[in-house]
């Protein structure tokens, strides 16, 4: 990001995806999460993935909670959390370039948005098509690792929790 002078008009921010921008600054004005005209014909990995996590790090970035939350609340096919279909099934290429996304850029492990994708990867991914990717994955970015024993441990844990209680 380029610091220019107050006369000027224009504020160049270099790191920043215009797109994910352009979301973040309708969120501030409206409160609403939504994608613009042109990313509603993009791929739905996109729409439905890459934009989220890129959103949500730049609400994360300029500590925007709300956004975080909504962003988070976007990812993947909101609409199915609760069942094991899905509108939008990710492959392995799509499981690359969402974990690179954002573990590329995060590194803290339990964030809402790891959560949601690890989660996203235990409903609706192929686990044993995928092992070998996600090895891969995990040796790459090992707070992608640890987010998902954090959740086989809370699936465990639900599970014994459940057991208990019948």
């Amino acid at each position: 990001m380029k610091v220019q002078e107050a006369s000027e008009s224009v504020i160049e921010m270099k790191d920043d995806d215009p797109d994910h921008f352009e979301i973040m600054l309708k969120f501030l004005y409206t409160n609403e999460y939504e994608l613009s005209v042109e990313e509603m014909d993009a791929p739905q990995l996109v729409e439905n993935f890459i934009h989220p996590v890129g959103v949500h790090l730049l609400a994360d970035k300029y500590e925007i909670d709300g956004l975080c939350i909504a962003a988070a609340n976007a990812f993947g096919c909101p609409d199915s959390w609760e069942h094991s279909d899905c509108c939008f099934k990710i492959d392995t290429d799509g499981l690359n370039q969402v974990v690179g996304v954002h573990y590329g850029a995060c590194a803290l492990v339990g964030s809402d948005m790891g959560g949601r994708i690890v989660n996203y990867m235990f409903r609706h991914c192929k686990m044993n098509d995928m092992a070998m990717q996600i090895g891969h994955l995990v040796h790459s970015f090992p707070a992608f690792g640890a987010d998902i024993v954090i959740a086989e441990l809370r699936l465990r844990c639900l599970g014994q929790c459940a057991k208990k209680h019948k």
